[in-house]
């Protein structure tokens, strides 16, 4: 039988595999996956879950990502305790129609083996639904997030946002630091880089006019960006994509 501590993990692949839009994973303690469902294998780009199996991280997302979540799956290994509802923003899995745009909620959770020690870790992840009753402060986090993943080029500083959402900057940023983690800014660095994603598809587009595309003012500065996110730099970027 395939088991992770207490948990068997071809029963979790079958109970999560049909749920289409329900990403699903499971870590060991060398944060390696073990399982996963066909929503996490194409929200991470490949064709079967069984090609993610035995990797970590940094193999389909870019190093800073990669370090992010790596660093949630420590926190629940270290701690034995549920990491939940953090935002993250998708790339490459169709949102549902009536969600709000491309941002999912992840929930992690300890796996347990029969002494009660922490062997790894579990997560689901669910759309930001419209229809969620999710009150004030998750709207005017939800309706931000949703302005820097529409306009990633613009300078949407802080006050801007925070004017948009009716309340002052310092309780916009808590806002976000308390449901994500993370400040309007990083946000902003990262909807950036999901749009030179899409934009480095294009090959008759050049360097120095996807970082335009993106806000950046010249593209060196583009570039290092790109490379601190992704690992690598956007010429090769494009190119693993032209050898795909």
């Amino acid at each position: 039988m395939n088991r992770l501590g207490l948990l068997d993990l071809d029963l979790m692949e079958q109970m999560f595999d049909h749920l289409t839009s329900c990403p699903f994973f499971v870590k060991d303690a060398q944060l390696r996956y073990r399982a996963a469902n066909r929503a996490m294998a194409k929200l991470v780009g490949v064709r079967h879950p069984q090609q993610m199996l035995g990797f970590r991280a940094a193999e389909f997302f870019g190093v800073e990502r990669a370090g992010h979540y790596e660093d949630l799956d420590r926190q629940v290994l270290s701690t034995g305790r549920a990491c939940t509802q953090q935002f993250e923003l998708s790339h490459g899995l169709q949102p549902p129609v009536d969600s709000k745009g491309q941002w999912l909620f992840f929930s992690r959770f300890p796996v347990r083996n029969a002494n009660s020690r922490v062997v790894g870790v579990v997560a689901t992840a669910q759309w930001l639904q419209a229809q969620d009753p999710a009150g004030q402060r998750l709207h005017r986090v939800a309706q931000s997030l949703d302005r820097l993943r529409q306009a990633p080029e613009k300078a949407l500083g802080l006050g801007l946002l925070a004017k948009t959402a009716g309340v002052s900057s310092s309780q916009l940023d808590r806002d976000f630091m308390q449901l994500l983690g993370r400040s309007p800014g990083e946000f902003q660095q990262r909807a950036r880089m999901e749009r030179a994603r899409q934009l480095l598809q294009r090959q008759e587009l050049s360097i120095a006019t996807i970082a335009y595309e993106c806000g950046f003012a010249d593209h060196s500065a583009f570039s290092r960006r790109f490379k601190a996110t992704e690992g690598i730099s956007p010429r090769a970027y494009r190119a693993r994509l032209r050898s795909n």
